[in-house]
């Protein structure tokens, strides 16, 4: 099957490139391809009903709802406590001199000024009145349409307007025309016009298709006139043109009427959102991604942006994004893109159901037969010889006006049916990438060669190819890598070759001969010396690049987050490491007017003829031009919203100051711009306390606490959606008032009250002399007593010094001579490998001992110099004590020792993890050191309030008395293991030291020949 449809394709017109300079929806794009935005309870707005839309001067949009008024700034919905007891908004319009006038369901009459509401005092006739329609005159009169007639306002009240016609009609809509002419459009009794102080009438005996008027707008083409019947264009007196839904409307009823800047008309339908262009109507409804069908409200704002109040949908934007996309709406059989070619002027789109044509404004789309797979189009190759070469899930196809020519399977010697790429090389030939290797055909010749592992391609999925200047083709792997094929055999590029993954999503050249390579780890290059790569790390939005593309100055990058541009050169300074980051990053996305996010996997895009940047996404093609990235000019008006003091939010006022003793501030502040309100980012700063600005992102909120006393000015700049700041930040200039203790007067009190102290301290300084010398002399004598004390300890220090390292000299001294004794023989050729091998695991045994002995003369000696923090933290020690039972298996096996580990996972103590390391790990290893052949080794605990009290238990051959109270000298008192194992005492010095330099303590239960027990607290941790 094939649809057709017409499209103006202002991206392939040099009119579009003209046109997008205006501002609103560009007429030559269809509905479908506007970016709709809506909001409803789901996502903010308080009241789905909306019934009117007016954006005022001061940048708010507000937005009338059967559940009340609501401003909007583009992010959040402010609702008005004021208004709560009025019983619904019907209508809005602001007056040339910036007054909102508010129409309710219960008749009251509202002028909002100066940041208050005034209501206004209306006639008894009026009283409960709905008020349906408002309008301003160019007198600056203000017409009030309401259920009981029409009406005027008058020296701050709400007048009838007294005609005998108009009086008790029921008054829908008001309308002024560029004559000061007002339109009165009824329910049932049709047309008024006011002019001159006089009234006309017009109904369906004067041409009217219907009685029942719902909306009024003057236009270029006359006064349009929406009813219960359908839309009328009055052009003329007597001069009338209707539509109904025979004409096209989606449905008569027509609630409301707008012409954008292009001139266009809107209509509101009980059906829908409806344009009328040169006599045809174009929809957009439910279906088409409006929230409702039902749209009761339209209004353009100053940038052209056009919002769409429905009756139970809510609110809906509609705005002229950076692209123009094509799906299933405007003609692809599927919507997801693999593949885009330029092909001169024209467009070629592979789909994952068929192959769709872009050509003079037109879309066809075509299946190349039943079975899904030929219909699968991974690539297309564009031969202006024989026409395309269609890369499928089902082969090779050749296809020319309409018509298969030509197909190749693993029947004709491809080397897979499901093809990934294709290349064409300067020979004519074509390079066919499939799941299962590479191969060529040889057009000509009709023969097909395929090349794969035997090849040296150690991974056959290919995912990316190209032929480059050169003559020489490139593969990229699904996980093998890069591979560079010379006809004959492969070439392997992977991670060795600083290649940051070795999954290819693609391949392209720049006009250097440079080698561009996308991956699932961002981008890189090749030289032809070196890669080059950029990730994440440099600045990149997101490491999923599938596809890179050079033009016009510019890195287009096709990600899983959208189009990513970046300037060449800056790409250029951060490859060859001149910059660290790259700047100027340009994101384009959903929210620019593409229809996804992302851009369709392993895809391949491209560069139209025209310039433009075809791109293949999930959501069919988007059409993008460069051009049209211009910075935007529309700047963010910021406004400041409130202030907020200790939770308290401050009455509007110019003065602001706060009291003594304030904590804590709030500035909250909004940025006015609809575009994009999503990317609007903000940065403040308080001159006289930052010296820098301070970047807030999206948040609308800055937060400050405890200000010293001064005078203030908080300022805030906005930037639009394409990262524009304003030139001049938004200030709100406040005082923090101080203390009575922060004034200059007393600190000028404090200074005479503190030299009159001084002055009487330097007195008793003179008093107190002698009694200071008298007591120097006889602190002299306590530190020569001192001093000689340390004497002595150091004499005993040097002592145990001596000690040490007659022992350390020993027990250093025969391992070293076994390994020079063993090295001779080893190098002498005297041992053999079995020999070897015993000695060597005998020799390595003595080494792991002199290991432990010299890191546990290391902690002594840093303990002895104070150099030793202990920086406490939550530890449970069961893991510490099967880490030390798992170090010390070896030798607990060879004395067939069992190791039990009884701690529970539930106690925590507050301890240095170091330390306690070493606390446990000499005490296990000591008591497997004086267990005997098949004994026991159990660790246990005993919490109180404060400590837990850790046991660790040998049945070995014990500690005889005298010798207990040894252990933890600082003489190092030490004995040999039951198998003749050595120490130097050190171990059980430094548990005592650091035990207590966690607050703990520690000491031994022990009976000769029954075994011992070492028992040491920590203080517990709540």
């Amino acid at each position: 099957m094939i649809f057709i449809i017409g499209l103006l394709v202002s991206s392939f017109t040099s009119k579009g490139e003209d046109v997008f300079q205006q501002n609103g929806l560009n007429p030559e794009k269809l509905p479908t391809q506007y970016i709709i935005d809506s909001w409803t309870t789901d996502n903010g707005l308080p009241n789905n009903g909306i019934l009117d839309i007016e954006k005022t001067q001061d940048g708010y949009l507000w937005i009338a709802t059967y559940g009340g008024l609501f401003r909007f700034d583009g992010t959040n919905f402010q609702d008005f406590p004021e208004l709560s007891d009025v019983n619904g908004i019907r209508s809005l319009r602001e007056s040339e001199n910036g007054e909102l006038w508010i129409g309710s369901d219960d008749g009251s009459l509202i002028k909002y000024s100066a940041d208050n509401f005034i209501f206004l005092e209306i006639d008894d006739v009026l009283k409960d009145a709905s008020i349906t329609s408002i309008e301003e005159d160019k007198n600056g009169m203000i017409w009030v349409g309401t259920r009981s007639g029409l009406a005027f306002v008058k020296d701050n009240k709400l007048h009838q307007f007294d005609h005998e016609l108009l009086s008790n009609a029921f008054v829908y809509c008001v309308e002024v025309d560029n004559d000061n002419n007002v339109w009165i459009g009824s329910t049932g009794l049709g047309l008024f016009k006011y002019s001159n102080e006089e009234v006309g009438r017009y109904t369906t005996e004067n041409g009217l298709i219907n009685n029942s008027i719902r909306s009024l707008r003057s236009t270029r083409e006359g006064l349009a006139i929406g009813s219960e019947g359908g839309l009328t264009i009055m052009s003329g007196e007597g001069l009338f043109d209707s539509y109904t839904t025979r004409d096209g409307l989606p449905h008569n009823y027509v609630n409301e009427i707008l012409e954008d800047e292009w001139g266009t008309i809107w209509l509101g339908t009980d059906g829908g959102l409806t344009r009328l262009i040169d006599g045809k109507f174009e929809t957009l409804d439910h279906s088409l991604g409006l929230s409702d069908n039902t749209v009761q409200a339209l209004h353009e704002d100053q940038v052209g942006l056009l919002w769409v109040g429905t009756y139970r949908g809510g609110l809906n934007r509609l705005k002229d994004g950076k692209f123009i996309n094509y799906g299933s709406q405007e003609g692809l059989n599927d919507e997801l893109v693999y593949v885009s070619r330029s092909d001169g002027s024209d467009v070629w789109l592979g789909t994952d159901d068929g192959l769709s044509y872009l050509s003079e404004g037109m879309v066809k789309s075509v299946r190349l037969g039943s079975n899904p797979s030929i219909n699968t189009i991974k690539d297309i190759l564009v031969d202006p010889e024989r026409g395309l070469w269609l890369g499928t899930s089902d082969g090779l196809i050749n296809y020319r006006d309409g018509r298969i020519l030509r197909k190749l399977t693993t029947q004709n010697g491809l080397s897979n049916n499901r093809v990934r790429r294709l290349s064409k090389d300067q020979e004519g030939s074509l390079w066919v990438a499939t799941t299962k290797g590479l191969s060529k055909y040889d057009p000509i010749a009709n023969r097909v060669e395929s090349y794969g592992l035997n090849h040296g391609l150690t991974n056959e999925f290919i995912l990316s190819l190209i032929v480059d200047s050169q003559n020489r083709i490139w593969v990229g792997t699904n996980g093998g890598g890069l591979f560079l094929f010379n006809g004959e055999s492969f070439q392997g590029f992977n991670g060795s070759n600083d290649l940051e993954s070795n999954i290819i999503f693609g391949l392209s050249e720049d006009d250097n001969g440079k080698i561009w390579i996308a991956s699932n780890s961002g981008f890189s290059s090749y030289d032809g010396t070196k890669f080059s790569s950029i990730t994440k790390e440099q600045g990149l939005p997101t490491n999923t690049v599938f596809q890179v593309i050079i033009s016009d100055g510019y890195h287009w990058l096709f990600t899983d987050v959208g189009v990513v541009r970046i300037t060449s050169q800056v790409v250029e300074e951060v490859v060859t490491g001149s910059k660290d980051i790259l700047e100027g990053i340009r994101v384009l996305n959903k929210s620019e007017g593409m229809r996804t996010d992302q851009v369709t996997g392993v895809s391949v895009s491209d560069i139209h003829s025209n310039g433009d940047i075809l791109i293949s996404t999930l959501k069919g093609l988007s059409i993008l031009n460069p051009s049209e990235l211009r910075i935007g000019d529309d700047p963010t008006e910021v406004k400041i919203t409130s202030i907020v003091k200790d939770g308290l939010e401050l009455e509007n006022n110019s003065e602001i100051s706060f009291e003594p003793g304030t904590r804590y501030y709030e500035f909250h502040y909004t940025g006015l711009n609809f575009y994009s309100p999503e990317k609007i980012r903000f940065k403040y700063r308080i001159d006289g306390l930052d010296d820098e600005w301070v970047e807030a992102g999206n948040r609308r909120i800055a937060y400050y606490n405890d200000l010293p006393p001064g005078d203030y000015t908080f300022q805030v700049l906005a930037s639009n959606s394409d990262g524009v700041w304003n030139a001049q930040p938004v200030e709100l200039a406040f005082c923090q008032k101080a203390h009575f203790y922060e004034t200059s007067w007393f600190y000028l009190f404090t200074f005479l009250s503190l030299a009159v102290g001084a002055f009487s301290w330097y007195k008793a300084r003179v008093r107190l002399y002698k009694e200071r010398n008298k007591k120097l002399t006889e602190l002299v004598e306590i530190r020569t007593a001192d001093v000689n004390k340390q004497n002595e300890e150091l004499t005993q220090l040097n002592h145990i010094k001596d000690r040490l390292f007659s022992i350390i000299s020993h027990d250093i001294r025969g391992p070293l001579d076994s390994l020079h004794s063993l090295l001779e023989i080893l190098n002498k050729g005297q041992i053999s490998e079995e020999e070897f091998q015993t000695l060597s695991g005998s020799l390595t045994l003595q080494l792991s001992d002199v290991k432990d002995l010299l890191n546990e003369l290391l902690n002594w000696s840093r303990s002895q110099l104070d150099e030793l923090s202990v920086n406490p933290e939550k530890i449970n020690l069961k893991g510490i004590v099967d880490e030390n039972f798992k170090l010390f298996e070896s030798q607990a096996a060879h004395k067939q020792l069992m190791l039990r580990n009884n701690l529970p996972e539930s106690e925590y103590v507050n301890a240095d993890l170091n330390m306690t390391k070493v606390i446990v790990r000499n005490l296990i290893s000591n008591a497997i050191k004086f267990s005997k052949n098949g004994g026991e080794i159990k660790v246990l605990s005993k919490a109180s309030d404060a400590n837990i009290a850790y046991s660790i238990i040998d049945n070995g051959v014990g500690i005889r008395k005298e010798n207990q109270d040894k252990l933890f000298d600082k003489e190092g008192y030490t004995t040999a293991g039951t198998k003749n194992e050595m120490g130097t005492g050190i171990g059980l010095m430094l548990v005592k030291e650091f035990v207590e330099k966690n607050n703990g303590s520690v000491h031994v239960e022990s009976e000769e020949g029954e075994g011992s027990t070492f028992k040491f607290t920590l203080p517990i941790s709540r």
